[in-house]
């Protein structure tokens, strides 16, 4: 009796061909490793070596990926957050040695997170929460978190690492805060709380941009917003129209804010002025006005002012008298006033001018200057003043 035997000859496998490949044994520079990987070759290796002691595999075959080239794969995915195939694809390795390696680099970084990060108890977590809903409404938040470039200058040492993606010199900064950082920007000095010191501070009027002011916390009960200051004549104030419209000079010393800065302050309510000034002999004066608004460029910065009060006299007018209230701001190149000739040009100042005006505060600065351009406010004294400083507050 015959019988056949089926025979089913052994599969002779393909050698296994490694295709993919070590960019840092590859000529790159830190230039070219940082466009595709997002960090240079120093980094790079200190990740490595961070995660040796999870990614490195037991294992001599020849086709076993090193540890720089598994936490290469996974930084090429996190950096450009493409595909598993595409990454496979520009390195040289399938899809699924892809998705192998990036969940072991991914692994190996969260089991390092307490290592790196500190995480409130469940006690402080409650108490978070109930913070940044009390101050803003936002619900089950326990953090806020914000990044930043910082314009750095004069790198001697490394110099490439700090090239950021927009071509200049940064530092990247990231900033995780709790709610007693968090805050509702202030919209004045008024909102800077009572006991606070003078000195400067970031303010944002509804529907503006921040802006960085000297809130005046001591003089009569604090919380002024300075528009302007003066006392050593450091700063120029005969200036052009762009100048005043922008505002110059340095917020902690010698300065004018801003037409439209002072514009997006007056627009959110009622506000008083207040001016005090100092002359040369060391006397004192101010002059409150109950009532005061600037209009926005398009009017030529319009002021409405009304309601004097004080000892330095009502000084917002001229000789006529024409009151100030109603009148734009003129500039040495932009004649806004009523007078046959330019203020601006002949009082060397920006300032709200009818007939040109008893009050010159952003005047030329110095003690004998010509008494026609200097600072002065003459109801009080025809004299050149050594300090001047305007500020408001809401009513």
């Amino acid at each position: 009796m015959a019988v056949n035997v089926l025979f089913q000859p052994p599969v002779v496998r393909r050698e296994r061909h490694f295709r993919g490949f070590d960019p840092l044994e590859r000529e790159f520079s830190d230039e070219e490793l940082r466009q595709r990987y997002r960090f240079g070759r120093e980094t790079i290796g200190y990740l490595s070596d961070l995660m040796r002691g999870d990614l490195e595999r037991g294992t001599n075959k020849e086709t076993a990926l090193s540890v720089e080239q598994q936490v290469m794969i996974a930084l090429r995915f996190y950096g450009s957050g493409s595909h598993l195939q595409v990454v496979g694809d520009t390195m040289g390795f399938d899809k699924s040695t892809v998705s192998r390696v990036i969940d072991r680099v991914t692994d190996s970084l969260v089991a390092m997170k307490d290592d790196f990060i500190s995480w409130p108890d469940n006690q402080r977590k409650n108490v978070i929460r109930a913070g940044f809903y009390e101050k803003a409404g936002f619900p089950n938040v326990v953090g806020c978190i914000d990044g930043t470039h910082i314009r750095i200058t004069g790198l001697s040492i490394d110099e490439p690492a700090f090239v950021n993606r927009k071509g200049f010199h940064s530092i990247n900064v990231q900033a995780i805060c709790d709610h007693e950082v968090f805050s509702i920007p202030k919209r004045d000095c008024s909102e800077i709380s009572r006991g606070s010191k003078s000195g400067v501070y970031c303010i944002q009027p509804d529907n503006g941009t921040e802006i960085s002011v000297f809130c005046e916390m001591d003089i009569d009960n604090g919380g002024w917003t300075t528009i302007q200051r003066r006392y050593d004549g450091t700063a120029d104030f005969y200036r052009y129209w762009k100048d005043y419209k922008s505002g110059f000079g340095d917020i902690d010393g010698e300065h004018w804010l801003g037409n439209d800065n002072l514009h997006f302050i007056l627009r959110q309510g009622s506000y008083r002025v207040r001016f005090d000034l100092e002359d040369f002999t060391g006397d004192t004066s101010y002059a409150i006005y109950v009532t005061i608004y600037v209009g926005d460029e398009s009017t030529n910065y319009t002021l409405s002012i009304t309601g004097y009060n004080g000892i330095a006299g009502h000084a917002m007018k001229d000789w006529h008298p024409n009151e100030l209230d109603g009148m734009m701001f003129t500039t040495r190149d932009r004649d806004n006033d009523i007078s046959p000739t330019n203020c601006g040009f002949k009082k060397q100042s920006g300032w709200w001018y009818a007939a040109c005006s008893y009050s010159n505060i952003n005047g030329g600065y110095g003690e004998l200057y010509d008494t026609i351009a200097n600072i002065y406010w003459k109801t009080w004294k025809p004299n050149a003043l050594k300090k001047t400083r305007m500020m408001i507050k809401p009513n």
